[in-house]
């Protein structure tokens, strides 16, 4: 009687331990600096200039060749002080950039800041693309 109350209880859970376990899949490491070019968008809008300045450090110290990638700012709030505090880090950090956009009176929000930002980080002095055949 206890068996046939404990099994089909049972099996539930043994299912659950079988599906946790992850694939296991071979880890892909980046080897030299041959690697593509890279910009990283950070939108804000508003947000506590400390709160971004955490993502903004973090992303300013990745395991990637510096001259391979960007940091934007993109400030949709025109924060003088997260403006300022780019400023004083992109001096440790050349990579780093901020900008912000003029309001209209379409309120594209998120969106119209990340095309602001990308039409930004077109206009600044482009990375060196080495894999590009020289004309």
């Amino acid at each position: 009687m206890l068996l046939t109350s404990l099994v089909p209880n049972a099996i539930p859970y043994f299912l659950r331990i079988l599906a946790i376990r992850p694939a296991v899949r071979e880890q892909q490491l980046l080897l030299g600096d041959d690697v593509p070019n890279v910009d990283i968008l950070i939108t804000t809008c508003n947000e506590d200039a400390q709160v971004v300045m955490d993502s903004v450090r973090a992303a300013c110290v990745l395991d990637y060749p510096v001259d391979r990638y960007r940091v934007f700012v993109c400030d949709d709030g025109a924060s003088t002080q997260l403006q300022n505090a780019v400023k004083t880090h992109a001096v440790q950090f050349p990579q780093l950039h901020y900008t912000t956009r003029t309001k209209t009176s379409v309120k594209d929000y998120k969106a119209g800041n990340l095309n602001h930002g990308l039409a930004h980080s077109a206009s600044v002095d482009p990375l060196s693309f080495s894999w590009l055949p020289r004309l």
